[in-house]
């Protein structure tokens, strides 16, 4: 019988046609929480050939035309190397150049999604990850992961991919390479040198607009990405998604694959480990503290907001009571960061401490807490007044983003507009719209709260003659404030 891999976290992947969901728990709790939906899903990682179509010499950036809906933004980032696509020899490939230009074509990859009236964020160093390594086709740039310590097993690892990666080609070594043998090494680097050699070919024959590269699915990427020693067993639901993701072990991970599981139960696999309670729990403002305590979590299309508050934890005194709180939301702060996927700049409002060593207790609390977040952060020191200003690097959509959908009457901004401004807006469409058709008949259309509103408050002022030519009629579908006038 094959010995159970002794680790801290469990995974959970969960398919559907429409939807994906990948949760790590430890000890039950879910620490991370990923989710795709087919016809949604993340840009980010994606290679496309682009054309420059302008300039913002300002802002040292440009927007480039990558065939999606909106052009996507290209800073222009000190010593970028590009891929040459006409007139230039293969070895300027590892050399800077001047920026684009408009309507030149250039190899870009995104980094950031889109959001809302926003193109994605793009790059000109093109990066290929792979589990052990990240290459770089475009750069002769190469370097070793700063958590791999000796100075041996780095010049080890340098020497074995100087073997196999091209001098035009540079490389990042990724912290789960160290210990690793030489073979399995290089046959990573030789299958992610084939996909750059693809795609520069793709770019010299495809026209400007086309996707050279699509970023792996989300299965393939947490097992490249997350999925570490420390994952004692990955459960799928799923034959299909439990072959890819073999195929994937068995190619770069083989230490893996005796963990990967397939689940055959009737009872959802996310429902039978309590995740989905506990991620409807994500998406609420309101975060409970063990001690009586809790969080307010906003989040905004700027900043994202985080408010610590007593609620009803007691202690000996209120000094102990506020430390004791703020301690616990810096350990849970992180947690729900993570999986909620908070983004951007974030700002954490803890209860006011005059204690300047319990500040600094708080804060080290925090920072520590943080160490497990792969995404790259920012975190400014707390102030006197309990404050945290901190930045976090953007994968993409929040989970509330994710698995939400904007309110059909607010718009996504999680308030409406009062009857009274409805009212108001309605009034004034419809004298413009008279003004516009002073002989034509037309019908308000509102709904019922609004028209007892406008009925008990005589809103229209409508006379006598126009009385005649303008209808009111009561919308069952409607939402409260809504009217229309036809």
């Amino acid at each position: 019988m094959m010995k159970k891999t002794q680790g801290a976290y469990e995974v959970l992947v969960s398919w559907e046609p429409f939807l994906t969901q990948i949760a790590f728990l430890k000890e039950g709790r879910v620490e991370h929480f990923f989710v795709e939906r087919p016809h949604q899903k993340s840009e980010v990682g994606n290679i496309y050939k682009g054309r420059v179509v302008k300039v913002l010499k300002g802002l040292q950036a440009a927007f480039v035309d990558i065939g999606t809906s909106r052009n996507g933004f290209l800073p222009f980032e000190e010593q970028e190397e590009w891929f040459p696509l006409e007139g230039a020899e293969e070895e300027q490939c590892s050399r800077a150049r001047k920026p684009l230009a408009v309507g030149e074509e250039c190899v870009v990859q995104v980094t950031k999604p889109g959001f809302e009236h926003k193109g994605v964020k793009l790059t000109a160093q093109v990066s290929l990850p792979g589990r052990l390594l990240v290459l770089l086709p475009f750069s002769s740039r190469r370097g070793v992961s700063r958590r791999i310590e000796s100075a041996a097993e780095r010049q080890r690892l340098a020497e074995i991919l100087g073997e196999v990666v091209p001098s035009s080609m540079g490389f990042i070594v990724r912290t789960a390479c160290s210990g690793k043998k030489k073979d399995e090494i290089q046959r990573e680097a030789r299958f992610l040198i084939s996909s750059a050699e693809k795609i520069k070919r793709l770019a010299r024959r495809l026209p400007p607009g086309s996707l050279l590269r699509e970023e792996d699915d989300l299965p393939a990427v947490v097992l490249r990405d997350y999925v570490t020693e420390d994952v004692r067993e990955i459960l799928v639901d799923s034959e299909r998604v439990f072959r890819q993701m073999r195929v994937y072990a068995r190619a770069f991970m083989p230490e893996v694959l005796g963990r990967i599981r397939l689940v055959r139960d009737r009872t959802p696999l996310l429902e039978r480990y309590g995740v989905t309670k506990q991620i409807v729990g994500f998406l609420d403002e309101r975060v409970p503290l063990p001690s009586g305590g809790y969080l307010l979590i906003e989040e905004g299309n700027h900043l994202m907001a985080i408010d610590v508050n007593t609620g009803g934890s007691q202690r000996k005194s209120l000094s102990d009571t506020i430390f004791h709180t703020n301690l616990e939301a810096a350990q849970e702060i992180p947690r729900q960061i993570r999986v909620r996927n908070l983004s951007g700049l974030i700002v954490i409002d803890f209860i006011d401490m005059k204690d300047a060593g319990q500040r600094r207790q708080v804060f080290e609390t925090l920072e520590k807490a943080m160490e497990s977040d792969k995404a790259r952060t920012k975190t400014l020191h707390i102030s006197k007044l309990g404050l945290v200003e901190m930045s976090r690097e953007k994968f993409g959509l929040s989970l509330v983003r994710e698995l939400m959908s904007p309110c059909a009457c607010c718009g996504g901004t999680g308030r409406t507009k009062s009857v009274e401004l409805a009212a108001i807006e309605a009034k004034n469409a419809l004298v413009a719209k008279m003004q516009k058709s002073p002989s034509a008949r037309m019908t308000v259309r509102l709904s019922k709260d609004l028209r007892e509103f406008c009925e008990a408050q005589n809103v229209f002022r409508l006379s006598f003659l126009e009385r005649r030519r303008v209808a009111f009629q009561t919308v069952a579908s409607f939402q409260p404030c809504e009217f229309e006038i036809v």
